[in-house]
């Protein structure tokens, strides 16, 4: 059995320019408390509602086109941190920014935001470049200063034990509730420029280029470079309720993780790719923003995928058709003649012709109705209806044939049309001899 976590990749949708994007460089994505998924770019943000993306800039009230940073308060505004350092947020229709709202004018960083956490009071902490720590309570403004000896960047917030921790840099601080700041001891994390950290309900993972790791437990990677035995610089992840980790990196994609099975790789998307992040909505689909390659939506990561095949129970691993019957039994044809019936996920074969020697391909199948479907290979046409199989069959220059090579099925009412290498045939469905009448000569590929 494979988990969708990898087999599902095939389902994924890869937004870009052409589905209304105005930027194929991304930073960021986050579904707000009423289903929105906002997506933050260097060409302003978008909000997608499950149809279309709408774009919003500065024009609109955004407090700067290059979004890094989203997230959403207690108060249902949802925030935007900008690389300039410009703070805004979107409330009941309309964007708020320091130019139309004064508090925001104290949130204002002189370097581009680093971080954004919004811990279990509501409260917005943001990180700066510049050894900056904001903390805003509805409409009041802390601005708190780490005290290192140079300007670092606060790579991560979040609150354990009623305290809230950051780092700057590879040193560890604590804020207490009078908001001290203290030092509390170096690390060993190497925290760098794609070091990123996403701390909330459940989620307290952060990145640094060689291991990911949880805020709680800073002693014990998850996931290290060795572990995937490749060359990857981590970014950002999302832990599964499952244990199953998400995690996307600067140079090669996202790569699924089973954490309780030896970190075992179940699967790896978009190679190559530069992942911003890496997000699980509402609706258990996984969002992953890109440098350069457009948002990429995987779906429904919790469904399980069942994988038949020649171990186990199909005797065939080179499967041409497929078709939904009644009842959700699922019908499977093969490169020899065979077709499959798989009842509560278990194969048994259906038909099987005479002669294995001759590979008669089951190409198509076509669902008639209850209890009644059409299948075709390199030598026959056969219709099944009523646990009876019936060879459909032309006439030619009074021979009789079997039909055969047929590239494509249509009905039209009680008629039933028949296209390939030898024409298209006309069948009528209350044919007591299933011969097939000759409508047009010529060779049909589909």
């Amino acid at each position: 059995m494979l988990h969708s976590q990898s087999a599902n990749a095939q389902f994924a949708k890869h937004f870009t320019a052409a589905s209304g994007l105005f930027s194929e460089n991304n930073h960021h994505v986050y579904q707000d408390n009423e289903g929105f998924v906002w997506i933050a770019s260097d060409a302003g943000v978008h909000r997608f509602d499950g149809v279309e993306f709408e774009h919003f800039t500065s024009d609109d009230g955004l407090g700067s086109n290059e979004i890094f940073y989203i997230g959403e308060d207690t108060y249902q505004r949802v925030w935007f941190l900008s690389y300039d350092g410009t703070p805004s947020y979107f409330y009941n229709g309309t964007f708020y920014n320091p130019e139309n709202t004064d508090f925001l004018k104290d949130a204002v960083s002189s370097q581009m935001y680093t971080h954004l956490y919004i811990d279990e009071l509501g409260r917005v902490w943001t990180g700066s470049d510049n050894s900056e720590v904001f903390m805003i309570d509805n409409q009041d403004v802390h601005l708190l200063k780490i005290p290192s000896q140079t300007s670092c960047r606060v790579r991560a917030i979040w609150t354990e034990d009623d305290v809230v921790n950051t780092f700057c840099d590879n040193k560890l601080y604590s804020i207490d509730s009078d908001f001290n700041v203290t030092f509390v001891r170096n690390t060993d994390l190497n925290l760098q420029e794609y070091s990123r950290a996403y701390s909330g309900t459940n989620q307290y993972l952060s990145s640094s280029v060689n291991k990911v790791f949880d805020l709680r437990n800073l002693d014990k990677p998850i996931v290290t470079q060795s572990d995937l035995n490749r060359n990857v610089l981590f970014t950002s992840s999302t832990l599964l309720e499952d244990n199953i980790l998400w995690v996307g990196t600067s140079n090669d994609g996202i790569f699924v993780i089973d954490i309780k099975n030896d970190n075992q790789i179940l699967g790896h998307h978009l190679p190559g790719s530069f992942v911003g992040r890496v997000f699980l909505d509402n609706q258990n689909n996984i969002w992953a923003s890109t440098l350069n390659n457009g948002v990429h939506f995987f779906p429904n990561i919790y469904s399980q995928v069942t994988q038949y095949n020649a171990d186990n129970g199909l005797l065939s691993s080179n499967i041409l058709s497929l078709l939904k019957l009644d009842a959700d039994d699922i019908l499977v044809g093969d490169d020899r003649g065979r077709l499959f019936r798989i009842t509560d996920g278990i194969p048994e074969i259906f038909h099987e012709e005479e002669d294995v020697n001759i590979r008669h391909r089951i190409d198509r199948l076509y669902h008639i109705g209850p209890n009644s479907f059409i299948y075709t290979s390199s030598f026959h046409t056969r219709w099944y209806k009523n646990g009876e199989t019936h060879e459909i069959k032309i006439e030619i220059a009074d021979e009789v044939y079997a039909l055969a090579s047929v590239k494509s099925i249509y009905q039209v009412e009680n008629d039933l049309f028949f296209a390939g290498s030898n024409g298209v045939h006309r069948l009528d469905m209350n044919s007591s001899t299933y011969t097939a009448d000759i409508i047009h000569t010529g060779r049909f590929s589909s």
